[in-house]
């Protein structure tokens, strides 16, 4: 096992690092026309209230010139942002005339406008992912316009106005670099669909192997991830003019964003729900479902800037209580609930994402300045996720396997134990069947030679009462052997209980030490199986014979109260030489009293009477008194079986 978790920690680092090289690779590659950039200056300012004129723009003193990086990033915002551009034409070799390309990222801003002295008129018409895309003889995902070079070096504005950050990235080159650049965008942008599409083929296959909400969430969250990425890199702006208006683009780049986050934070309550239940579910998982409600509520009823607002909120707060409750939960509480993630890999798994999602979203909210990463880092995050939540299905799909292949073989080992245990049984009962067949023909010829009139009459009685026991003793451990075994068949007819009962008693060995006492009798018929209800009679008469006081009588009461359908059976006895029994162990199996091993016995017969009465639903009972012990049987009319 150890060196399996020191294989899955080697992958999870390659992976992490492999992701790491491709995507940083190839933004670096993207940026490297950035070398070709004729931008010579960039200066930003807000317009808090959207209002101001490019005239007021020109004479305002509140520009912010931007050295460290060439993104800028103002957050969420009413207001719109101006940017001030400084273009050196001058670098070149290009003539005055040629053709240059500012190109805004990302592609998802709503609506951008440039104004440039050269161009007559100089306010140029509007782009965004809420216009259409201009027709162009080298169509591009990106948002651009075309602009002479000059002769030498002058000012552009750009304004932005955008429901979601506002962040943006702006270059200029003449039109080769350009067109270099953006097709290694566009190559980041395929591998980064083909990888995701990887993960969703990867999860319907594990999904058909085995079934689970962890595979099926992440299949969602992969689909959602795969549709917003072919929104975020401009392709759907780019393919599907003809059949989708930009502002249904526009809504549909927010709502999948939106849809992607929720779909991780369910994956991770998921992987964390069997840890902590309360404190998970009811404290954070309810209010986060329903500020994720208010953000799809925002975004259907047109306030995006919210919804997407507290969209990346959630992304920033989120993997840290996730982080936390991962690192905090104890170790032994993984092994007590017995959990298939182990906690090294749920750690590794949510500091991991704790790093991404704060490098995606603390630029994003204007927490931290914006670099030439912060344009990519949202598409890294889906694809590094993506990998990690395959790691911990993979993972888990491994224990689940295991834990399936331990239960199954304790599950074919418990069978052939039943088998073997039922097997065993059968073979009991057979024998104790045959024992007692075999006993009886032995018995009863026994029986007669010791009434032979030879014999002295004090021996003749010993010996019968000896043959009785043997013959007590056989038949019922046959009746046990079929009580264990639930071999009784049960077959009831109507019989008259008083008759049964005086019946029985007539035919025990003393019958006059017994007196019959019936009281308040309504009803004399019953239905129940006689020969069942007659072993258990027989058993409590047989008792109080063996083990009550041999110079007093046993009561046997009949009563049947006139509020209840019940026959009560009571056998009372004064106690004999055997003592009082334990009210505790009187009925276990093979319990006698210290004191009454002078008779033969087996300890089964009050045994085998609480075994028979509680199949028919009845209700056997030991209420001694001062000075008698009681036996009561309680019959109901209404069998159960």
């Amino acid at each position: 096992m150890s060196s399996f978790k020191s294989i899955n920690k080697f992958i999870l680092l390659y992976t992490f690092i492999f992701l790491y090289t491709i995507f940083v690779g190839q933004a670096k590659s993207a940026w490297a026309g950035s070398s070709h950039d004729l931008i010579a200056e960039r200066a930003w300012l807000i317009d808090q209230g959207g209002l101001m004129t490019w005239e007021e723009v020109q004479q305002s003193k509140d520009w912010r010139i931007k050295k460290d990086s060439p993104v800028i990033s103002a957050g969420y915002g009413k207001g719109a942002v101006w940017f001030r551009l400084r273009i050196d034409p001058t670098s070149t070799d290009l003539p005055p005339e040629a053709k240059l390309v500012m190109r805004i990222r990302p592609a998802y801003l709503d609506q951008l406008q440039l104004f440039d002295p050269l161009q007559t008129p100089a306010m140029r018409p509007m782009i965004g992912d809420t216009h259409p895309k201009p027709n162009s003889v080298d169509p591009s995902s990106s948002l651009s316009y075309s602009l002479p070079a000059g002769s030498s070096s002058r000012e552009v504005w750009v304004r932005l106005e955008t429901s979601s950050t506002r962040m943006a990235h702006v270059d200029v080159m003449d039109e080769q670099s350009m067109r270099k650049s953006n097709k290694k965008i566009e190559h980041l942008g395929a591998l980064y669909l083909s990888s995701i599409f990887m993960f969703v083929v990867w999860g319907l296959i594990q999904l058909t192997v085995q079934k689970e909400r962890l595979a099926l969430i992440f299949i969602l969250y992969q689909i959602a991830a795969l549709l917003f990425g072919f929104c975020l890199f401009g392709y759907a702006s780019l393919y599907l003019p003809n059949w989708l208006e930009p502002s249904a683009i526009n809504f549909m780049t927010s709502f999948l964003g939106i849809t992607s986050t929720f779909l991780v934070s369910v994956f991770a309550q998921q992987v964390l729900g069997d840890l902590r239940k309360f404190f998970w579910r009811v404290l954070i998982s309810f209010p986060v479902y329903l500020i994720f409600a208010i953000c799809f509520f925002m975004i259907i009823f047109g306030e995006e800037r919210i919804g997407l607002q507290i969209n990346m909120l959630l992304i920033f707060i989120l993997p840290i209580f996730h982080f936390a409750i991962a690192l905090l939960t104890p170790r032994k509480m993984f092994k007590e609930r017995q959990h298939p993630i182990p906690q090294w890999i749920n750690i590794t798994y949510f500091s991991i994402t704790l790093v991404i999602t704060l490098l995606t979203s603390m630029p994003a909210l204007n927490l931290v300045p914006a670099t030439e990463l912060s344009h990519y880092i949202v598409s890294f995050y889906s694809v590094c996720s993506g990998f990690l939540m395959m790691m911990v299905i993979h993972y888990r799909g491994i224990q689940n396997i295991k834990d399936h292949t331990a239960l199954t073989a304790k599950a074919d080992q418990a069978e052939q134990e039943a088998l073997k245990e039922r097997l065993f049984r059968q073979e009991t009962e057979q024998l104790l069947t045959m024992l007692g067949h075999e006993l009886k023909t032995p018995l009863a010829t026994l029986l007669l030679q010791v009434n032979d009139p030879q014999l002295s009459v004090n021996l003749s009685k010993k010996l019968t009462k000896s043959v009785a026991d043997m013959s007590n003793v056989i038949e019922r451990t046959i009746q046990i052997g079929q009580v264990n075994h639930r071999t009784i068949e049960v077959q009831l007819m109507d019989c008259d209980l008083p008759d049964l009962l005086k019946g029985l008693i007539e035919s025990m060995q003393n019958p006059e030490r017994m007196t019959l006492q019936i009281l308040n009798l309504h009803a004399r018929k019953i239905n129940t199986d006689i020969y069942l209800l007659t072993i258990i009679i027989r058993n409590l008469l047989d008792n109080a014979l063996k083990y009550g006081d041999s110079n007093s009588n046993i009561v046997v009461t009949l009563n049947q109260a006139m509020t209840s359908t019940n026959w009560v059976i009571g056998v009372a006895n004064r106690p004999g030489r055997a003592g009082w029994p334990d009210a505790e162990k009187v009925f276990e199996k093979y319990y006698r009293s210290p004191a009454a091993t002078y008779r033969s016995g087996t300890g089964l017969g009050l045994f085998l009477v609480k075994s028979l009465a509680e199949k028919f639903n009845y209700s056997v009972n030991y209420c001694p008194t001062e000075d008698l012990i009681v036996f009561t049987l309680t019959i109901t009319p209404c069998r159960q079986d």
